[in-house]
């Protein structure tokens, strides 16, 4: 039972070492978007994909699944600061996105279901609600608009 136990964990090393990460800056050249599926040298790209802005800050990372968005992705602004969080599946978003202005502030966060905005999202300026709104499979069911200053940090 104890060598099942090492193979089994040594696989999973051996299959996470194969798992390619590239800087999407770097090799821009090599990939290109068909019929919404990412290619990487004429193959659907699999792996971390990370882009960085000029300056060397990260842009965004995220990972590809048979050339389709999938799992954890993060996008941020030049100056380091996040901008937007979530997971996608099959990509298309799914769960909770969560948006943040260039200060770290909350813009929005709601939640996706195969890649259409569903139940209530919530809308910031500067750190304070404004708005509520409610969807359903992408649909606006209806809003409501804030008076007083709830902050959210």
């Amino acid at each position: 039972m104890k060598g099942k136990v090492v193979s089994f964990v040594l696989l999973g090393i051996a299959l996470a070492a194969c798992q390619r990460s590239i800087n999407y800056t770097h090799q821009e050249k090599y990939f290109f978007l068909k019929n919404g599926i990412l290619y990487y040298k004429g193959d659907p790209f699999e792996g971390e994909l990370v882009r960085y802005f000029e300056n060397g800050q990260l842009k965004e990372k995220g990972n590809y699944l048979e050339g389709l968005n999938e799992g954890p992705w993060e996008a941020y602004f030049e100056n380091g600061q996040l901008a937007r969080e979530g997971k996608f599946s099959a990509g298309k978003e799914e769960g909770l996105w969560k948006s943040y202005d260039q200060y770290g502030k909350p813009a929005y966060h709601g939640n996706y279901k195969g890649g259409k905005e569903e139940g209530w999202w919530e809308i910031y300026t500067d750190g304070v609600i404004q708005r509520k709104v409610l969807y359903n499979n992408g649909e606006v069911i209806k809003g409501e608009t804030f008076d007083k200053q709830e902050i959210v940090e």
